[in-house]
């Protein structure tokens, strides 16, 4: 909605699925945290300014940061589904090798020699890739200067970003289940 004033809404959608699939703007308008003619307002200041609509729509004093902050996490949690479908198939790829139980041992074929582009544990029994940092931590016991990790952490960092932490990390998915678990005194989640 950042664009177009008119929310980006099927009728005849739940009123809860057309929340996961509209723009933030179109969140607050749905949730009625602000009306349709001030979000018009805040949009067209929007597009002379160049701010973010959260910005303008706080300094205005249209919606509260708590009211900000939960549409903010309403939308990474729609835009998050992907996310953990694609740490889960990561996981399992990552982890493939099950004929460690009948083998009793590790995996040590030729897939130990290729870098995974996230961290994971080289010794796990079921690990069919090498981990960049276990690789580190290798060649800087051997006194050896690792020029394949070095590069492939290189490569992956300036195509990529921060998307392999976010997107292919086991240790990404692990830590946002982890902030799911709730403490019993406090209500704080553990993180």
């Amino acid at each position: 909605m950042e664009d177009n004033p008119k929310p980006n809404i099927n009728p005849n959608q739940p009123q809860q699925d057309r929340r996961k699939r509209a723009r933030i703007g179109d969140v607050f308008v749905l949730d009625k945290l602000i009306s349709k003619e001030r979000m018009r307002e805040v949009l067209q200041e929007q597009r002379t300014t160049k701010r973010k609509l959260g910005e303008i729509l706080l300094e205005k004093g249209y919606v509260t940061k708590q009211e900000l902050k939960d549409v903010v996490a309403k939308q990474n949690l729609a835009n998050g589904r992907w996310q953990k479908l694609v740490q889960t198939i990561s996981v399992i790829f990552s982890n493939s090798y099950l004929n460690t139980v009948s083998a009793k041992s590790i995996y040590v074929g030729p897939g130990k020699g290729y870098c995974v582009p996230f961290l994971h544990c080289y010794a796990c029994p079921t690990s069919v890739g090498s981990c960049p940092i276990g690789n580190l931590q290798h060649f800087s016991g051997i006194r050896a200067i690792p020029y394949y990790t070095l590069g492939f952490i290189g490569l992956i960092g300036v195509t990529t970003g921060r998307m392999a932490c976010g997107w292919l990390c086991p240790f990404g998915f692990l830590q946002d289940l982890m902030f799911k678990i709730k403490s019993k005194n406090s209500g704080a989640r553990f993180a």
